[in-house]
């Protein structure tokens, strides 16, 4: 059955967002601000674009306002996103991240003619509110713009605290953390393993963090974590919203809203933890001034003295702020970096272990058993380090390096760079170089030692820098290596470790603030050292800190970030809650969820200075977008015309939303514009065609590029994740599951094996509308009048229920309900379908109420298939096998047949495409039939008199007369071609470019056939718009609904036309065949029926079809 998901009931409701003024006040002054803004907007513009010097190439796909923030926030990461533009931008290219614009390199010699030649031009640090608040404004090094401030803070980060010699006199404090946290492990083990193993699971990335962050904490303020410690859970949200963005970041004109309130948490988590900080700060001041001798300095009391000694070090600036703001600086970039990084290491070794092994041997060599390994041994661990150096190649703790802002205009690899671009360094790129690395894909510690043995960390070579170079280097790159080196050796040596049943880590990427493994790394370990004693130290308890979860981005989300000064560089940039939700394991909770989105829309629609803002916000939108569209160079590809009347930002999403329906609107529009054109639904462009021989062109010449299908959240939410075959994207898993549908579901055998249950359902289905008859006639007449379009969806229903999953409908169901709302809300247009970037408001409340209705109806299905499993697993007979069983049976017998899914969830999905597709759209076409049948009485008489000669008044209908019943065939044909169920078709949208009738389309353009237009084509039907089934008995005899002639196309045609035609047909067919023979059916009054074309998910018929009717048999034939 055609799939028509575009409701046009529900794109009325993308109007809905749009604010209106309240009082003549607010609309001045939002006139005025509008003006003022569009005058500077659009001058800005038009000077800029009078430079003639040459610019890098922008990557396409830029949204307005947002640029190409939205391409930045799918599940993919996004050092590989802009690494696949790289491919087809070349090594440099630019994308816009709201206002700002970013170059974007792929190359290491471009990467050194940015940090060597431009390097002091690239010294400055972008700028976002999160440090600002949060950094001190900008004390932190990292973070701090380029200048006397910075160069000074760095000059004694580098030289009194990260330098050689202050390192050396910590090594004991490093030496004895480790120990600490060995013993720990060990502990661990001894109480966790039983006696019939030896070998005990433990989560890995868990105790990396703890030993990382205990380490830090130690060096810089002298402390380790405790439970009892008030300030744990205030440095656990200092470290998630250090790296948040915010909408302000990328849109700096909407900071006076703070959206979702952000600024102001972020002001009271920086007061909150600078409490912290400071009484850190006064114990140590405390313990000198009471001249209490401390047997090692921590960085804190290095500061200490270092700002007591020249108190003008820093002019302008508080000692004590910048002493807070310098050591939480080393806390939080040394933490979570090392944490990654070490986790990546262990997933490498454990998925080669000859790796590991030969790790372990060189410590045994060197080390031994009689002892824990010290710093002073890593200077002989060679391979050791070789494998720290493989996995920060192929793992950058910042792919995306740190970024870079351009302080003057500068010229790069011959483009023009504009002063305040931002620099984005693609490590991950750069460091898989096919023409650098051989094989530079796959993990080889060995290219260390041999071909790259003279490559080092520390920025010297450019096609090597995971610590990046230049005057922003990291300055912690020494610091880093130790922690890394003493943690893994100790590791590795003191204990085994393997993977549950020897199987492969996954090592799938995360997406957050730094390289993040998606997975967890639980392992088991077991003690490899064989003297107990060697565990065994005189320490203090510690009771493990619930290691903080990175953040994960969900919508629209950069993920490049900001400076990390060691040990490793780092993405600090995390979409504020008003583009995204986080994951934080801490029960502070800044998100928008506490400030809903209910109460969001309620504040816009209740408040007029809401109200006038919402109306600036939508009118900034709309302005760049025109200008942009202006401003921006042409392309010299030949576009198909583009309707006129398209709003800003919505698009012509208002000329769909009224009164008429679509299909017909967009018919008036190809009268105007031709038989091709473009119109824009929100972000979407979407090709309309209005002629047979270009729509042919579409579904055959270029039906592969076409093959794809929209998304909408509807079918994500509801569809399992697109798993449902008819909105599912075109790729392996559609094709596969449209084999199994066409040939083991769908096929001409498997049909004629269900012939016996439709013919079942109908007499069933005829028997009652019967006892409604007997029921509610009366002695004064012999008609009663009855709701056909009910009857045609229970009988559809019920029909399609009995095939799929054994059942039918009844009362008592408790599922019946959540069924029929499952069909309303499965074509649902969301306004954030075409507007993605509001997504995060869920105007109205929808999505939350699709995943609530997701849950309830999966639930429904899956207890559909526990039935199913059970009745086979009894042993249990079934006279006749449904989908479901036949569903079972197939993927039992190949469970690997759709790789990564769950077969029970493509069962539940499959069985549901096949409700929905044939359900709604079959009750909607049987509608028209009987009410086209109803206003040509001549041809109802026509079709029953042909009843009569080939079936009789003797019997009902069976399913093989409907091979004599010509002139109803011709009926139904007739109806589809006038009333197709699907008057625009099935969607499509473009996989690549692509040429249609001499036009350039762009990908991921979205393919609209008016086949309610076509179908009415007075070149090919004569009388087009008059019922005549006679005309396919005679001029169109040859003319199937198989695809294969388009100028008749009512179940599409080419590779994603409806698999399941015939299965259509045989129940249109039977249905209209036994209602027309059972029956004699008439209007009230004689009166002809109103054809008014209703608005929703298929050509829905406006009015109800009350009919009268009265049975033409004999009784006895109902029974």
């Amino acid at each position: 059955m055609n799939l028509y998901w575009l409701s046009l009931n529900s794109r009325i409701q993308a109007m809905e967002f749009l604010p209106s003024s309240q009082t003549a006040a607010v609309t001045a002054v939002s006139a005025f601000v509008i003006f003022v803004f569009s005058l500077f907007f659009i001058s800005t513009k038009v000077i800029r674009n009078r430079s003639k010097k040459r610019a890098a190439p922008e990557a396409g796909g830029a949204w307005p306002v947002i640029g190409h923030l939205h391409l930045l926030g799918g599940p993919e990461p996004a050092h590989r996103v802009l690494g696949n533009m790289a491919d087809k931008y070349g090594p440099i290219f630019t994308v816009k991240m709201g206002v700002h614009q970013a170059l974007v390199v792929s190359d290491w010699e471009i990467a050194k003619e940015c940090l060597t030649t431009n390097d002091k031009v690239f010294a400055n640090r972008p700028q976002t509110i999160a440090m600002e608040l949060l950094g001190y404004n900008y004390s932190m090094i990292g973070f701090s713009p380029y200048g006397p401030f910075w160069r000074q803070a760095r000059k004694i980060s580098t030289l009194e605290l990260l330098s050689n010699h202050r390192l050396e006199k910590f090594k004991h404090v490093r030496q004895s953390e480790m120990r600490i946290s060995v013993k720990e492990l060990y502990e661990v083990w001894s109480k966790n393993k039983s006696s019939g193993s030896n070998k005990v699971l433990v989560d890995m990335k868990r105790w990396f963090g703890d030993v990382t962050l205990n380490v830090i904490l130690k060096l810089v303020v002298g402390k380790r974590l405790s439970d009892n410690d008030g300030w744990k859970e205030e440095l656990a949200i200092y470290f998630e919203w250090s790296g948040k963005f915010l909408v302000s970041d990328a849109l700096p004109f909407l900071r006076w809203l703070d959206i979702g309130g952000d600024e102001k948490s972020m002001k009271k988590l920086a007061k909150k933890f600078d409490a912290v900080a400071q009484e850190w700060l006064e114990e140590h001041k405390k313990k000198r001034a009471s001249g209490e001798a401390r047997e090692d300095e921590d960085f804190m009391d290095v500061m200490i003295t270092i700002l007591q000694d020249d108190p003008q070090l820093f002019p302008g600036r508080d000692a004590d702020t910048v002493n807070k703001a310098t050591c939480l600086t080393m806390i939080l970039a040394a933490s979570d970096t090392t944490t990654v990084t070490l986790t990546w290491v262990l997933t490498l070794l454990l998925n080669h272990p000859n790796v590991l092994k030969k790790a372990q041997q060189e410590l045994d060599i060197h080390v031994g058993s009689e002892r824990q390994v010290n710093e002073s041994d890593i200077k002989n661990l060679v391979y050791l380090q070789a494998i720290i150096k493989e996995t920060l190649r192929l793992y950058p703790a910042g792919p995306l390096s740190v970024p870079h802002e351009s302080m003057e205009d500068c010229t790069v690899s011959g483009y023009h760079v504009p002063a305040r671009t931002r620099l984005l360094v693609n490590l991950w790129r750069i460091q898989r170089d096919p023409a650098v690395w051989s094989d530079p894909c796959e993990f080889k510690p060995e290219r260390f030692l041999t071909t790259h043995k003279d490559f080092d960390v520390r920025g010297n070579n450019h096609e090597y820098t995971p610590f990046s170079s230049g005057r922003r280097m990291c300055p912690g790159v020494s610091f880093a290596l130790q922690v890394l080196q003493l943690t893994l050796a100790s590791l590795i040596h003191g204990f085994d470790l393997e993977t549950q049943s020897n199987e492969a880590v996954d090592i799938s990427e995360g997406i957050g603030l730094t390289y993040n493994k998606l997975s967890t790394l639980s392992k088991k370990l077991y003690k490899k050292t064989s003297k107990k004693k060697l565990y065994s130290f005189v320490c203090t308890s510690r009771n493990r800190w619930r290691n903080w979860l990175p953040l994960i981005f969900n919508n629209c989300k950069p993920v490049v970030g900001e400076a990390s000064v060691f040990p490793f560089q780092f993405v600090l940039f995390q979409v504020s809650s008003s583009f995204s939700q986080t994951t934080s394991s801490t029960k502070f909770d800044h998100s928008i969820n506490k400030f809903t989105r209910s109460k969001v829309m309620q504040a816009i629609g209740s408040c007029p200075a809401v109200t006038a803002v919402s109306a600036f916000v939508i009118f900034v939108f709309s302005l760049f977008f025109i200008s942009t569209k202006v401003i921006r160079n042409r392309s010299k590809k030949r576009a198909a015309p583009e309707a006129g009347g398209a709003w800003p930002v919505i698009g012509h999403l208002h000329l769909l939303g009224g009164p008429e329906p679509a299909h017909r609107v967009l018919g008036n529009m190809a009268d105007k514009y031709g038989p091709i054109f473009t119109v824009k639904m929100g972000v979407h462009q979407a090709l309309v065609v209005s002629d047979w021989e270009i729509a042919k062109e579409c579904l055959t010449t270029n039906d592969k590029v076409f093959a794809n299908r929209p998304q909408t959240i509807a079918m994500e939410l509801l569809g399992y994740n697109y798993s449902m075959i008819g909105f599912s994207p075109y790729g392996p898993f559609w094709r596969q599951a449209r084999k199994i549908s066409t040939l083991e579901l769908l096929s001409n055998h498997r049909l004629e094996k269900f012939k016996h249950v439709r013919q079942s359902e109908m007499r069933i289905s005829v028997k009652e509308l019967y006892e409604v008859w007997s029921k509610n006639k009366s002695s004064g007449s012999n008609k009663v009048l009855v709701d056909m379009k009910r009857w045609f969806g229970d009988v559809t229903l019920n029909v399609i229920l009995k095939l799929v999953v054994g059942k039918r409908l009844s009362d008592n169901d408790g599922w019946k309900e959540e069924l029929a709302i499952y069909f309303e809300w499965s074509g649902k247009f969301l306004v954030s379908d075409a507007l993605p970037f509001l997504r995060w408001l869920d105007i109205g409340g929808d999505e939350k109420s699709m995943k609530k209705l997701a849950k309830k109806f999966d639930a429904v299905a899956q207890e559909w298939l526990e039935e199913h499993k059970k009745k086979r697993a009894s042993g249990e007979a079934r006279e006749d096998e449904d989908f479901m069983d036949v569903m079972i049976t197939i993927l039992q017998d190949d469970p690997q047949l759709f790789p990564g899914r769950d077969a029970d969830t493509v069962n539940k999905a499959t069985c549901l495409t096949m409700i929905l597709a044939a359900s709604d759209t079959t009750t909607v076409t049987l509608t028209w039939v009987l009410t086209l049948l109803l206003n040509h009485p001549n041809v109802l008489k026509k079709a029953q008199q042909e009843l009569d000669i080939h079936v009789g008044s003797e019997r009902q209908v069976n399913e093989s007369d409907i091979k004599n019943l010509v002139y109803l065939q011709a009926i139904i044909k007739e109806t589809l071609r006038l009333y197709p169920a699907g008057p625009l078709s099935v969607p499509h949208e473009s996989m690549e470019d692509c040429t249609v009738s001499g036009y350039h389309v762009p990908a991921r353009t979205r393919l609209l056939v008016n086949l309610w237009r076509i179908q009415r084509d007075p070149a090919v039907w004569s009388d087009p718009c008059e019922f005549k089934p006679e005309r396919f008995l005679t001029t169109h005899k040859d003319f199937d609904v198989r695809g294969n002639n388009h100028e008749y196309t009512p179940f599409s045609s080419g590779r994603r036309m409806c698999p399941g035609v015939s299965f259509a047909l045989q129940v249109l067919q039977l249905t209209l065949a036994s209602l027309i023979h059972g029956f004699d059916l008439e209007t009230q009054s004689n009166e002809a029926v109103d054809i008014s074309e209703g608005i929703g998910l298929t050509y829905v018929k406006a009015s109800p079809l009350e009919v009268l009717l009265s049975p033409r048999l004999s009784p006895s034939l109902y029974a």
